[in-house]
């Protein structure tokens, strides 16, 4: 089972720059211009890095760390220069890594007299920049060179708003998106040559994505995969699990475990040995926030189901500030358009592999499911203790939700392309499925407004335009898709989120 390396070509290394480079355009603007502490959690991030930069010493969450009613006020007030943030630390019982690398930072900002929380954010940028390229180098291989559907899918990640918005934030979650990735890049490149030495490494970085943020266990989700994968070629049986592959899971484990471990006696002694990793102090302290248990006895199932996906959707592509911050219907009904062209092509797709008996490659497949299986299972776990209706939750899988999406687009053309084919017949099957797709998104939106009726007619005649153009321009018809997209950032920024912060 020897990997191919797949060295990047010519044209997938300007395409990695040029995602690069406009994410970083991008999250530099939403870093800078986003006004203080308006992103979720913000003051709590950067109280844990001041803390550790200014004491030396990691912080102890304790009861009074969640002033729920001081900061609904500092929300309800834009969070006002004369009202401190101090004591809002709610995030201290989080693994430290991020805080531990961030507080230099934090440190040489103050030095030279500069802004340390626009500083922090720039970092971020930084950090996310490093993410995107070494998941684009990851998914670059495991799709086996496919240059075009690598850049649509990383283009993707790059430029989803919301996640611009919260990797130009101080929070964890940025690194903790990097350390995924660097156990993807590490975990598929190493596919067909491991070895103890390369085990030991994959249990270090396992063991410093815990330390990052607990959201990271997906990692090893998706790394014990391609290892049953391997130790098993691909026959998913135990009995062909060879003696040395259970030595090196153990091994993996050990060595995951021991670099967790100072962090873990550190909690045995401050919060208890029955609480390592902080989470029932946690639940003690935060008792201003809204459990689902109160939310479905005020509400009632059906109005929390609806919650949960409408508000998952909003927030997955953008819901800003605090949860507060919604974008015009207009916006949500673009990317429900989008999502659903995708699936549409997913399932057509599907069943055009099927019709040719071609398979999928296996492998793929099942890395990037265990990937989103896993983190959305832990998204539903966390809602059921508490109302988290949030999207960013399932951004630790964003790449292989992109290549889905990505995926889908690229079978929606082709399926497009071929009805064109045939004529005039084609032409009103065409018609029919362009409409089909429209028409009910339409009544998914409930309402059927003028500009439902332009998105149902824009489809019609844009997907047919769109395969038309594929054929004619080749992969420049998306670098026009993502310039519209990045421009469609900027004016979320500008028109929406700054409105409403200021």
């Amino acid at each position: 089972m020897q990997n191919r390396s797949y060295p990047l070509s010519k044209n997938a290394r300007w395409l990695l720059l040029a995602i690069v480079a406009v994410y970083v355009l991008l999250g530099s603007l939403y870093a800078i211009e986003t006004p203080a502490w308006q992103s979720p959690d913000e003051p709590a991030h950067y109280n844990y890095v001041a803390y550790i930069a200014t004491t030396g010493q990691l912080p102890v969450l304790q009861l009074g760390d969640y002033p729920a009613e001081y900061l609904e006020e500092l929300k309800a007030a834009r969070f006002p220069a004369e009202l401190s943030v101090d004591s809002i630390r709610y995030e201290s019982h989080q693994p430290p890594l991020y805080y531990l690398v961030a507080s230099p930072v934090f440190l040489l900002a103050r030095a030279f007299d500069l802004n340390e929380l626009l500083v922090l954010r720039l970092f971020s940028v930084l950090l996310e920049s490093i993410a995107l390229a070494l998941g684009y180098l990851a998914l670059y291989t495991l799709l086996k060179g496919r240059t075009l559907l690598t850049t649509l899918a990383m283009g993707l990640v790059a430029l989803i708003p919301m996640h611009v918005a919260l990797t130009a934030a101080v929070n964890s979650d940025v690194m903790a998106e990097l350390m995924i990735a660097l156990v993807a890049f590490y975990v598929i490149r190493g596919r067909g040559s491991w070895s103890t030495r390369r085990i030991v490494g994959l249990g270090l970085l396992l063991g410093l994505c815990a330390l990052t943020k607990l959201q990271t266990y997906t990692a090893g989700a998706f790394a014990a995969f391609a290892l049953y994968d391997e130790a098993t070629e691909g026959s998913f049986r135990l009995k062909h699990i060879s003696k040395r592959w259970w030595a090196w899971f153990a091994l993996t484990i050990v060595v995951a475990l021991a670099v967790l471990a100072p962090w873990l006696v550190h909690n045995g002694l401050t919060y208890g040995w029955n609480d390592l990793l902080g989470l029932h102090r946690h639940d003690t302290v935060v008792l201003g926030q809204l459990t689902t248990a109160d939310y479905l006895a005020a509400n009632g199932g059906w109005a929390l189901l609806r919650a949960f996906c409408t508000t998952t959707f909003h927030s997955f592509w953008g819901q800003f500030g605090w949860m507060g911050v919604v974008l015009d219907r207009r916006i949500y009904q673009l990317f429900g358009l989008f999502c659903l062209i995708a699936l549409s092509g997913m399932i057509l797709g599907w069943r055009r592999k099927r019709r040719a008996g071609t398979h999928f490659d296996g492998y793929a497949l099942g890395l990037l499911s265990v990937w989103l299986l896993v983190t959305t299972l832990g998204y539903l776990w966390w809602n059921l203790s508490y109302v988290q209706h949030q999207g960013r939750y399932l951004f630790p899988a964003l790449l292989p939700i992109c290549v889905g999406l990505a995926w889908g687009w690229e079978q929606a053309l082709v399926v497009v392309e071929e009805t064109q084919r045939r004529g005039a017949y084609g032409k009103v099957i065409q018609g029919f499925i362009c409409g089909a797709i429209s028409g009910l998104f339409s009544w998914l939106a409930n309402v059927l407004s003028r500009f439902d009726i332009a998105l149902l007619a824009g489809s019609m005649v844009g997907l047919p335009t769109l395969a038309y153009l594929r054929r004619r321009l080749g992969a420049m018809i998306w670098g026009v898709v993502w310039a519209g997209l990045a421009l469609l950032d900027i004016y979320i920024l500008y028109r929406q989120i700054l409105p409403a912060l200021i």
